[in-house]
């Protein structure tokens, strides 16, 4: 598995590259920055694999966090026609179907949780990276006066914002309080 996460790891950044390369100025994007982190951290826990050492567990929680929520969204959003900016074509479909996908199986797979884990507090971690992407979305509308998705209006007040922001933190507790339960069941049945 060694080669194969450092393969796959540079098949992510690729994916980016090429899905971008016509828009670099959409590379601060969700999509791109969970996809271009899980190639990253890939790449990363294959090297280290080679020295019998892995990446924290903690680590792939808060991508597998991110680019899942990327995931849900994207797909949800798009199946009930809720919200038709998300594009599915050429290397968009890999960015928000299949990258996603394939990381969380090797998330499920491929890592170990430490029996000492605190589920609940990893589930309040994790959401991390997305809370501190929702942070640098509300500060450059504040500079440049639109958000990267638009799913908040641009005109929303501060309490809009803040409601959207707590909202998506309990949903991204709750997620990821499943996914590690997910993961200790997928365990448990590969012993």
């Amino acid at each position: 598995m060694k080669k194969a996460k450092i393969i796959i790891g540079i098949l992510f950044l690729v994916s980016v590259a090429y899905s971008y390369y016509k828009i670099p100025q959409w590379l601060i994007e969700g999509t791109a920055i969970s996809n271009t982190l899980a190639g990253i951290i890939l790449i990363i826990d294959g090297i280290l694999l080679h020295k019998n050492k892995n990446v924290p567990i903690i680590a792939y929680q808060i991508i597998v966090s991110f680019i899942m929520t990327v995931y849900l969204i994207t797909t949800f959003l798009t199946a009930f026609n809720l919200y038709n900016n998300f594009s599915f074509d050429d290397g968009f479909m890999l960015l928000h179907a299949v990258n996603p996908l394939v990381f969380f199986t090797i998330y499920l797979f491929t890592t170990k949780l430490k029996t000492n884990n605190n589920i609940l507090c990893t589930s309040c971690i994790a959401p991390s990276l997305i809370m501190c992407y929702l942070l640098f979305d509300f500060i450059r509308h504040q500079i440049i006066g639109s958000y990267v998705y638009q799913i908040i209006p641009n005109d929303s007040n501060i309490m809009l914002v803040i409601l959207f922001a707590l909202g998506t933190y309990i949903f991204e507790v709750l997620l990821n309080f499943g996914i590690i339960k997910l993961k200790i069941y997928t365990e448990s049945k590969i012993k």
